[in-house]
């Protein structure tokens, strides 16, 4: 269900692959790369997640900006459907 989740905004199974080198298959774990980046700036985690997405930016190739790239993840995150897969994995 994450994985389709997210599948629906990239429209292109080939970019999947592309998230999972960053170490994101699904729903659940934008929803915790969006929490990071929602970090106070000098924080580690926001950091770290701001550097990914600014790569995965770049790797995912053309139609998608970091911004663009930022939006999916605020509505990935943000789904009623990833918010019941966190509450109910944590």
């Amino acid at each position: 269900m994450g994985e389709a989740l997210v599948a629906i905004y990239l429209m292109d199974r080939n970019k999947l692959v592309t998230l999972r080198n960053y170490g994101i298959s699904g729903a659940y774990e934008c929803f915790f790369l969006w929490k990071d980046l929602m970090a106070e700036s000098t924080s580690q985690e926001h950091i770290r997640a701001e550097a990914i997405l600014n790569n995965l930016a770049k790797d995912l190739g053309s139609g998608f900006t970091k911004e663009g790239l930022e939006n999916v993840l605020y509505q990935v995150a943000n789904d009623p459907y990833t918010r019941f897969q966190v509450e109910v994995w944590q």
